[in-house]
């Protein structure tokens, strides 16, 4: 099911939360002015969902609101799940983060709360992964030795994280394919120490970029 860029002013039938059939679900740009599809009261995700063989789940660019539900443990192929630019609040779901196969994972500019799970660095296919413009809050955690070697992109500024930028997160940029490393590491009292540019490539400070 692909809807993108379109003016959607009418509920989704209540039938498109049942998703066992789709293996791709965007729903891109739309400003689609529903809450249900994961709102755990009202035929959510949570208790209707049964998508543990999609691929792609888009729906960035829309109005959706409340918690993302934590489900995804048995999901076996997700390569790409996109809410960026909605207004989802709550944390970041952990079980995201069990998925093996997922690759794209893009939860920028919502009003995401709470920690970076300590499971992000599981996943062995991670590509990117945006979490920036969120209220998270907290240190980044480690990455242990052999994990997220395939890591080309973490966003992590306009957040609410503060202490050091970990060595072992570091060392990803000095030694694997991690081209873009981004946080706030900028201006005179930086949230988060960070090298530039030998480990942040942009550091930013009040939510824009700076030159340290």
């Amino acid at each position: 099911l692909v809807l993108a860029g379109l003016l959607v002013k009418w509920q989704l039938p209540i039938r498109c939360a049942f998703f066992s059939f789709y293996l791709h679900l965007c729903l891109h740009l739309h400003f689609v002015p529903i809450t249900y599809i994961i709102d755990p009261q009202q035929h959510t995700m949570a208790t209707t969902l049964t998508w543990s063989t999609a691929e792609q789940f888009v729906i960035s660019g829309n109005i959706f609101s409340g918690a993302i539900p934590d489900i995804f443990a048995g999901y076996t192929s997700l390569d790409t799940f996109d809410v960026s630019g909605n207004f989802f609040s709550g944390r970041i779901p952990a079980s995201l983060f069990s998925v093996p196969s997922i690759r794209l994972l893009y939860l920028s500019n919502c009003t995401l709360s709470g920690p970076i799970p300590s499971t992000y660095s599981n996943p062995p296919n991670l590509r990117d992964l945006y979490l920036d413009g969120n209220l998270i809050t907290g240190t980044v955690p480690t990455v242990p030795a052999g994990r997220l070697l395939l890591l080309n992109e973490l966003l992590l500024q306009r957040t609410n994280l503060v202490g050091s930028m970990p060595q072992s997160v570091c060392d990803l940029r000095l030694g694997g394919i991690l081209d873009d490393l981004w946080s706030d590491c900028g201006g005179e009292t930086p949230e988060i120490q960070c090298d530039f540019p030998d480990c942040c490539n942009r550091c930013f400070e009040g939510g824009l970029p700076v030159e340290p």
